[in-house]
Parts: structure tokens; sequence; C-alpha cells
């Protein structure tokens, strides 16, 4: 006799698991590249790559914000995602990335935006979070500019400059 109908249809089983909320693992998988990204900031050695990583990061946490899921954090996503900004177009002022120091301001508002972030997943769903993730990337897409989807494995952790 079956014991949990629902396990037994697919439908049913899929929507349950994007139904609960994002287990302290999937959290930690998702943040861990982004402090090694924003440890590598701090230590004036990023890569662009790493830069635009945590941007775009800032730019899903904006739009889990849009959703109304969880408000009231723009104040401290929105300054780090400006920092981002000026950071990358400070490294990239001769045409060629050149790793930059970053201002105190800049690396605190990465900070705390980060810190944000975590805290945002922690109430999420992982349906909420990919609905968001494919509302930027429709955003950027729509402004003719390319996407790349990156495991975390994928991403290159060296500094600037280091042998691959």
């Amino acid at each position: 006799m079956l014991t949990n109908l629902a396990d037994c249809i697919p439908t049913m089983a899929r929507a349950r698991k994007a139904a609960t909320l994002l287990t302290k693992p999937e959290i930690e998988e998702i943040l861990e590249p982004l402090h090694q990204c924003e440890k590598r900031l701090r230590e004036g050695v990023a890569t662009e790559d790493q830069v635009i990583i945590l941007a775009s990061n800032m730019r899903i946490a904006l739009a889990i914000e849009d959703q109304g899921i969880i408000r009231g954090l723009r104040h401290h996503l929105q300054p780090a995602l400006d920092a981002l900004e000026t950071v990358h177009a400070r490294a990239n002022a001769t045409g060629c990335w050149v790793p930059t120091a970053l201002w105190f301001h800049e690396l605190d508002a990465v900070r705390v935006g980060l810190e944000m972030f975590g805290h945002q997943l922690r109430y999420l769903s992982a349906r909420e979070l990919h609905q968001a993730v494919r509302k930027v990337i429709t955003r950027i897409q729509s402004q003719g500019l390319a996407t790349v989807h990156a495991q975390p494995k994928d991403v290159g952790l060296q500094a600037a400059g280091a042998a691959a």
C-alpha cells in the first residue's frame, strides 16, 4: 500500500521540493563562492569575473526585494551594487582590467550586501530564488547583453594575475 501519494507523483514531489525553504547546505553552496570573491576584492586582487559575480548576485538580491518576499533591504543592497559597479568601472578605466584597491565605504557596502543576501536566502524557497534569477537573466538579455551560467566549481577563485 502507498504510504505517501505525493512521493509517487513526480509533479507533486517537484512542487513540494520547490516550495520548501533552502537548506543550510544549499545556502552555504551559494554563499561560499561569493565570500571567496569578496575576499579577493578586499585583498585588491579580484578578477573581473569575480566582481561581475558579486554584482550579479546583488542584482538577484534586489530582484528578491522586488518580489516582496523579504522587504526592507534595498537600502543595503543598492549601495553594494553601486560600489561594485564603481569598482568595475575604475578597474576597467584603461580598457584593460587592472585590479584596484577599494575605499572603506565600498568594502563595507559589499560586506553588508552579502550579509543581507544571506539573510534573504534563509527565508526563500528554491522556486522563489529561481524566479528572481530568471528575472535578472531576462532583464540582462533584454538589454542585449550576454549571460553565462556558471556553477560554483567553475568560478575561478584565484587572484588576478595568478597562474592558472
